[in-house]
């Protein structure tokens, strides 16, 4: 594997950013929806009132909307779209379509968007696996970045990548 173009260094480097601003976003946002959680939860044992407890987790919720959004669009949309790109474009080391296919779903929006939703079809308690998708699917990008570094690394592509 060959990643000496400008071109695919340019995916290279997209993918790189994308991979950093990706884990710390995924970080923010399970963090961010276990905060709301939890002030919720503090806010009803405190008072005993559900509607106060309610509005006030959502105040904080929706105060934080513009940031999810951000974290959503580095983590999950860029990193899908660079990964994507970097699959079809046969810059990963898969030899053959299957290979491409599969590695296709290893991302948070596709991972989600099928096999997420074929949870849904289950009978209760196991439709309830969809919630954990978008985490597996980010899990899964990392996992095929890391192969795709490894890779670099060996050749001497990617100097600055740790092996």
């Amino acid at each position: 594997m060959h990643l000496t173009q400008p071109k695919q260094q340019k995916w290279v480097k997209l993918f790189q950013i994308a991979y950093l601003t990706g884990t710390v976003c995924w970080g923010y946002v399970h963090a961010m929806f276990m905060n709301v959680a939890l002030i919720f939860k503090f806010t009803f044992e405190k008072y005993g009132d559900m509607q106060a407890a309610a509005e006030i987790a959502n105040k904080v919720f929706y105060c934080n909307a513009a940031p999810l959004l951000a974290a959503y669009i580095l983590c999950d949309v860029l990193l899908s779209v660079v990964m994507l790109v970097m699959i079809w474009k046969r810059m990963l080391p898969l030899k053959n379509t299957a290979q491409r296919i599969l590695a296709s779903f290893c991302n948070p929006i596709v991972f989600t968007g099928i096999v997420g939703n074929l949870f849904t079809l289950l009978p209760w308690p196991l439709d309830q696996i969809d919630h954990g998708t978008e985490s597996a699917g980010h899990l899964l990008v990392l996992a095929l970045g890391l192969v795709l570094l490894r890779e670099m690394a060996k050749c001497g592509e990617c100097k600055e990548t740790v092996q």
